[in-house]
This record gives structure tokens, sequence and C-alpha cells, in this order.
């Protein structure tokens, strides 16, 4: 009978551990929703009119009907897409000037598909999952497979 005991212990540990890495996870995620308002402090502001209008191609081209905000920083050191309501997307401003505008096309038309794709809150649905059926494999294994789609497919207009 001990030994069934100290399955039960073990599991109980081991379901406190995940929710608090799952709980943890989604902390981050609303610190970071929490931030954006900040951000604007942080070196943050309009790219500049040519970059505008090519974003507005963009836009049109991936079929977005969002209104999405393009955006330069000082601080940041990768492009993000961040926000659910009101999207933004945030590109380092030494990246406008240090990479073909082409390549920098692509890389803003990758983070138009994370917010066409709605990512912010698949990520948060995901979370909620993972906490609350952390000891399924299934929902493991369905998470990483999700992970590894997303970054494949994330440059596909298609889809």
């Amino acid at each position: 009978m001990s030994l069934y005991a100290d399955d039960d212990f073990l599991l109980t540990i081991a379901h406190q551990a995940r929710v608090a890495y799952g709980t943890q996870r989604l902390n981050a995620c609303s610190e970071a929703l929490q931030q954006r308002q900040t951000l604007a402090t942080l070196g943050i502001d309009a790219a500049d009119d040519e970059w505008q209008r090519r974003f507005r191609r963009l836009c049109k081209l991936l079929r977005i009907d969002r209104n999405v905000r393009l955006l330069q920083s000082t601080f940041l050191k990768t492009p993000i897409a961040v926000g659910l309501i009101k999207p933004l997307i945030i590109v380092p401003a030494s990246v406008f000037l240090q990479m073909d505008p082409r390549q920098l096309e692509c890389i803003i038309a990758h983070e138009l598909i994370h917010i066409r794709r709605y990512d912010c809150l698949i990520n948060i649905l995901q979370s909620v999952v993972e906490i609350a059926f952390f000891y399924h494999p299934a929902v493991w294994w369905i998470s990483k497979a999700r992970c590894w789609a997303l970054n494949v497919t994330a440059t596909s207009p298609e889809r």
C-alpha cells in the first residue's frame, strides 16, 4: 500500500511542477502584453513613409484586413509581432539600414502571417491546455508538432 502512496505523492509533485511551469508561461505572455503600453517610452517610433507604403502593400498582398501598425525600435534586437486587439510589428531600427529591402519585406511578411493566424491567442490557449492536461503525452506531442509546423509554414501566404 505504501507503493501507491509514494506514486500518488510523485504524481502530485509532478502535477504541481507542471502547473507552476504553465502558469509562469502564461504570466510571461501577460507581462509581454502589459509591456506593450510601456514600449512607447523605450525608443519606439513609426517607420518612415517608404516602409509604411511597403507595409500596406504587404498587408494587401497577404489579405490582412486588420489595422496593424509597423514600428521601429532602438530597444529591441529582433523583429516581433505583438498584440491581439491592436497588433503591432516592431522592427529594430538598425535592420532598416543594414538589410536588403527585399529581405526585410520577407521578415515583415513572416510577422504579418503570425498576426493573420492569431498566433498570440493560439499560444495562450495552447498553454492553458498544456496546464490542464500536463500528464497526457498526446498533448505534449501535439504541442511540439504545432510549434514545428508554425516554424515551417509561417512564410507560406497560401495558409
